[in-house]
């Protein structure tokens, strides 16, 4: 559980008494994430190759990065596990539970959903409109690239203001997201649920049409919602 702008930890959902189960996911092709404004290119022998010492060779194969703006971010990972709650519905039962006792708070969020890599490898631009360039030997022909198959033989070459990490540390978390409780509100005639307006496929529009049919009647709900 996380709360407050910064993110403080809370604890664990188990010490609270909610039933977690959990899904695992196993991954062998390699996982990227990128921020706008950044192009990844694949560059074959006799490719322009104005960042590396020397050029590529007929057996190996280049990574170009371009970053439009300042702070971009590219990220890859390899070895990767994700796990995530098995059924949402289930938390969001328990969790309305407990914000009903007061035990749980609006503010607070959980994390949902974990990437776990056994490496990656972190690029961050300090300056709008830099590249970079890496060289992997013995690469030629080589669909599923990434800057975490180089070696101790290969090359890295780039703008001056580029800094970047190698990580080979086990059980990173690349990514994860947060879902927190909601306090919505949402309508129904007098008598029942109308059920269609706990469908996410219906659009606040269709809540306020429905609204504007009948205003004399408002009922609220909680949802767990991925916070952006």
């Amino acid at each position: 559980m996380l709360s407050g702008r910064y993110f403080q930890y809370l604890g664990n959902l188990k010490e609270l008494g909610v039933d977690i189960k959990l899904k695992d996911y196993k991954y062998d092709s390699a996982w990227e994430y990128k921020t706008d404004g950044v192009k990844v290119t694949k560059l074959q022998a006799g490719a322009a190759s104005f960042h590396l010492t020397h050029g590529l060779g007929p057996m190996d194969l280049g990574i170009e990065i371009n970053f439009e703006h300042e702070f971009s971010t590219y990220l890859t990972a390899k070895g990767k596990r994700r796990i995530e709650f098995q059924s949402f519905g289930e938390i969001e039962s328990q969790l309305d539970d407990l914000f009903k006792k007061k035990i749980w708070k609006l503010r607070q969020v959980v994390v949902s959903e974990v990437i776990v890599a056994d490496k990656m490898t972190v690029f961050i631009s300090d300056a709008p409109n830099q590249s970079f360039q890496a060289k992997i030997q013995g690469s030629a022909g080589v669909d599923d690239f990434s800057l975490l198959d180089m070696n101790v033989n290969s090359e890295i070459g780039g703008s001056s203001n580029i800094g970047y990490k190698w990580i080979g540390k086990k059980n990173m978390t690349p990514r994860f997201k947060l879902m927190r409780l909601k306090k919505e509100h949402y309508f129904a005639s007098t008598t029942t649920w109308d059920k269609r307006l706990f469908d996410t496929k219906y659009s606040r529009e269709h809540y306020d049409e429905i609204l504007a049919q009948r205003p004399e009647v408002k009922m609220t709900a909680y949802r767990l919602r991925e916070v952006g």
